[in-house]
């Protein structure tokens, strides 16, 4: 499984103008894709089980984790760390 997204690791956004972020996630599996977590900072942003696999969320300044969870239908997970800011 493989997952390909956006923001990218050490990417900086720029607030206010950039606040508004969309967390994007491209994942290729040889099973069909069960569903899609995204978790900010340890929380639950959204689950989705169909694509395009995206998610607007309105920022808040300061370092930032996005961890991206990918689960297809035979239960194999892959995930993806990526750290990134919104600074002034």
């Amino acid at each position: 499984m493989c997952i390909r997204d956006s923001p990218t690791t050490g990417q900086t956004f720029a607030f206010p103008d950039e606040r508004q972020i969309t967390f994007q996630a491209q994942v290729d599996d040889n099973l069909e894709i069960a569903r899609v977590e995204f978790w900010l900072n340890g929380s639950l942003l959204s689950n989705l089980s169909d694509p395009p696999y995206a998610v607007p969320w309105r920022g808040t300044l300061g370092e930032h984790e996005l961890e991206v969870r990918a689960i297809d239908l035979a239960g194999n997970a892959a995930v993806e760390l990526v750290a990134f800011s919104l600074g002034e």
